[in-house]
């Protein structure tokens, strides 16, 4: 059957799908491979506002979740715009998988991760042995090993273990018991370095968690001076009281920043109807505001030694921010990106977040936004960052946060490719709509 018929029939199955009143629900969170890419994204059911008010606050269960997941992705926004030319983990259900639902989805794309509370009935273990005889990736989630789930072993490519709360020897000798059976043991809620750096030892293949953006302090909590001078200079370049000499100063005070943020502006991602030759020049054609957005955007990402997927995770939090406070009253949409942009200031000095904005000259209303989420800057940042964890929304912000994260993902996509300097100004394997005429440049 067609991947569009199949489509078709989950959304008449699971509820009809109304396009002018559903929202997107879907977030992702980062798999790593042990050379520290990225190599796929665990796609995630995120409810709505309309789901988080249904009686009793239940949310969908895990079939609905997982059409919703299928439909949003394929249907709608494009698998290539969430995940690129990545893989995408979906989580499946009981029925979702003895219905063969999961045959709409493309195999080469897609790795099915069969949840916990799935039980390996006859029903089921014929499912996924067809499943995988058509070409299907299988993973097990939430993995715990004993006699019932022992029948899942067989027809598995893929075992995630939690390894939060777990020794050592008990990790050994579980990666001891499934090795035997399966290729690839990933290693989810891997939220320190530490951690990872445990799990790299233990022989996991795969890391799932938000370990590269958590601090990792120096022995005595001494901030190296090249991250904090870093920080210091992009949060300059967002003072009120710059004008556009003292801009044009700040930047050219940094050679590098002044050649690679002139590469930035010449990219594909802002199609530019004339080259931009100067600092000066970049001030007359784009503005003010755009200019230092990214000249901050610039300094950030010439960071050396942290992981690229931290950056692109503070590209998409600081986008979906600012989009979500254009849409808000009394929101600032360019402070919203700042904050955004800065709560991950901590990973990025290695030093606890507090410690970090204090020695930086932002504004006590910026400060007291990331810190104590207080303002509407503040409660949307903190929207934005519940809504990555899995956490519900609150504010009545779900909706305007899940549409705007899904068109923060394609935009930080463009963003990081041309900070990249790739020829296309996009990740490998994204294809997203670029600005032509008739449609707007990325917002400054």
């Amino acid at each position: 059957m067609p991947i569009t018929r199949a489509v078709a029939r989950i959304a008449r199955e699971q509820g009809s799908l109304d396009r002018a009143r559903r929202r997107t629900s879907v977030a992702r969170q980062p798999i790593f491979d042990r050379r520290g890419r990225v190599v796929a994204y665990e796609l995630l059911f995120r409810a709505g506002d309309a789901d988080e008010a249904a009686p009793g606050g239940q949310r969908p269960d895990d079939d609905v979740a997982s059409a919703r997941v299928l439909v949003d992705c394929l249907m709608e926004i494009g698998l290539d715009r969430v995940v690129g030319g990545r893989r995408a983990y979906v989580n499946v259900g009981e029925s979702f998988l003895v219905n063969r639902l999961a045959l709409a989805l493309p195999s080469e794309r897609v790795t099915l991760e069969i949840l916990e509370t799935v039980h390996p009935t006859p029903d089921v273990l014929a499912a996924l042995g067809e499943l995988r005889a058509a070409g299907y990736e299988i993973a097990l989630d939430d993995f715990v090993h004993d006699d019932e789930t022992h029948a899942f072993l067989p027809h598995a490519d893929v075992v995630k273990v939690e390894v939060m709360g777990r020794g050592d020897d008990e990790l050994r000798e579980l990666l001891g018991e499934l090795r035997p059976f399966v290729t690839t043991l990933l290693a989810e809620k891997v939220e320190t370095e530490a951690d990872h750096a445990r799990c790299l030892e233990l022989g996991f293949d795969l890391f799932q968690g938000y370990f590269f953006a958590r601090p990792a302090p120096v022995e005595g909590k001494t901030m190296r001076a090249g991250p904090l001078a870093t920080l210091r200079l992009a949060t300059v370049l967002q003072s009120s009281e710059l004008d556009l000499d003292r801009i044009e100063s700040e930047i050219h005070k940094d050679a590098a920043l002044g050649y690679r943020l002139l590469r930035h502006l010449n990219s594909a991602f802002f199609s530019l109807p004339r080259p931009v030759r100067s600092i000066r020049d970049a001030l007359v054609l784009l503005g003010e505001t755009s200019v230092r957005r990214w000249a901050t955007v610039v300094v950030l990402a010439g960071l050396t030694g942290k992981p690229p997927e931290l950056m692109v995770l503070a590209l998409v939090r600081a986008r979906t921010c600012e989009l979500v406070a254009g849409s808000t009253r009394g929101g600032s949409p360019e402070e919203a990106f700042v904050a955004g942009l800065l709560s991950v200031a901590d990973a990025l000095a290695d030093a606890p977040i507090d410690e970090t904005l204090a020695q930086l000259p932002l504004t006590p209303r910026l400060r007291a936004a990331i810190l104590e989420g207080k303002g509407v800057e503040g409660q949307i940042l903190r929207a934005v960052q519940a809504f990555e964890r899995g956490d519900s929304v609150e504010g009545g912000l779900g909706t305007a946060v899940a549409d705007a994260y899904v068109d923060a993902l394609a935009w930080s996509a463009d963003a990081a490719g041309s900070l990249r300097g790739d020829d296309e100004a996009t990740a490998p394997g994204t294809a997203t709509e670029r600005p032509g005429p008739g449609r707007a440049r990325p917002a400054a």
